[in-house]
């Protein structure tokens, strides 16, 4: 038999929702497109077979609002909750340093 969640559940089911840790990079690139800077993320896992550590990095598209992050800086950066463009998920934070 299938049964329908109920209101209750289903609220329950969109306040469970797991929130997206910020993720802390370097900006690489600012200042060519406008409200738009890219970031750097890199990090150190463990290779599966041979006991190496291995550096992995992401280059995020992110949008700063204010052109406020130069080259350098580096930034916390969160999923902005919708698609900004084609290649934008992720919003400025704050500038840690």
């Amino acid at each position: 038999l299938r049964t329908t969640p109920s209101a209750s559940s289903m609220s329950l089911l969109a306040v469970a929702k797991p929130i997206a840790k910020p993720v802390v990079g370097v900006v690489i690139q600012s200042g060519i497109q406008p409200k738009t800077v890219k970031v750097l993320r890199t990090t150190q896992v463990l290779h599966r077979v041979v006991p190496k550590a291995i550096k992995k990095s992401v280059v995020y598209t992110v949008h700063d609002e204010k052109n406020s992050a130069r080259r350098g800086d580096k930034v916390e950066i969160i999923p902005a909750g919708r698609r900004i463009s084609t290649n934008k998920t992720y919003a400025l934070s704050q500038i840690l340093r």
